[in-house]
């Protein structure tokens, strides 16, 4: 998807210099995510397979949300799944002081950051 593509998000960086602080707070939100990502070994799962940001295009192709995505593993233990958990907390975490929304659905996590609502 185009909205993933590094060049796409300099380039909204570049045009929306208002938008640079909470990209800069997602970014660092999603780093989080993506210590887990992959961390897998013979014995164990990793947490999190898939992280990453973008700037959320909207049908008519504006951009109102930027979105942090994450492909969750299916926890096997409880152990597994308070360790999601955290991780999730940690990234909600970084993103204070900005608004959002956390949508898990499936294995999937979505994290919305409307950019009306949010200034740093």
């Amino acid at each position: 998807m185009e909205a993933f593509d590094t060049h796409f998000k300099e380039t909204l960086e570049h045009q929306h210099p208002e938008w640079r602080a909470m990209a800069e707070k997602v970014r660092t939100a999603t780093g989080i995510l993506k210590e887990y990502e992959g961390h897998a070994n013979y014995n164990v799962l990793g947490p999190i397979e898939y992280a990453d940001w973008c700037f959320y295009p909207e049908p008519d192709h504006t951009i109102s949300n930027l979105a942090i995505y994450a492909d969750l593993m299916p926890a096997r233990t409880e152990r597994d799944r308070k360790t999601q958990e955290q991780i999730i907390r940690q990234t909600e975490d970084a993103l204070q002081p900005l608004q959002f929304s956390s949508i898990i659905r499936g294995s999937i996590l979505t994290i919305l950051i409307p950019l009306a609502d949010n200034k740093l």
